[in-house]
This record gives C-alpha cells, sequence and structure tokens, in this order.
C-alpha cells in the first residue's frame, strides 16, 4: 500500500500523517494491495488536444509577484550578473 517513515523528513507532522492515514482508509477499495504486473489494456479514445494555426497565445500575466518578491528577485538577477 503505502509506507511512511519517520526518519526520512525533518519536516514529519503527526497531523499531516493523520490525514494521510484517514485518505488511505476512505479509498481502501480504490487502492489495490497488489500492484498490477502488467498495463492496462489501450482505450479506444485517443486524448489529443487540436491545436490552431496561427492562433495567438493568451494575453495575460503569467504570474503576479509581489513587490517584495520582485525585489529579491531582482537582487538575485543582479548578484547572478555580477558573477
Amino acid at each position: 500500500m503505502v509506507a511512511l517513515r519517520m526518519g526520512d523528513a525533518p519536516y514529519f507532522d503527526e497531523k499531516l500523517l493523520e490525514e494521510v492515514i484517514e485518505v488511505l482508509e476512505n479509498y481502501k477499495n480504490a487502492i489495490p494491495n497488489v500492484p498490477p504486473n502488467k498495463l492496462p489494456l489501450r482505450c479506444e479514445v485517443n486524448h489529443k488536444i487540436e491545436l490552431e494555426l496561427r492562433a495567438k497565445p493568451p494575453t495575460k500575466i503569467p504570474y503576479y509577484m509581489t513587490l517584495m518578491e520582485l525585489e529579491e528577485l531582482q537582487k538575485l538577477k543582479d548578484f547572478l550578473d555580477a558573477r
């Protein structure tokens, strides 16, 4: 099923362990006790993403940074550029 070793992570948290155990208990019927020895058969449906020719990417800011994050990033960039 799942092996959790307490010594592996320095941030081990008892509450997290309890939550993981609860999720595993709730879904124990969905998780097989023995892993399958072969891959499942191929589906008849092939999932793919249709692309449009000459489509423009969305004009959206990919990630919002706070002013503090932006300043820290600029310091890091300046440091790396100086090397």
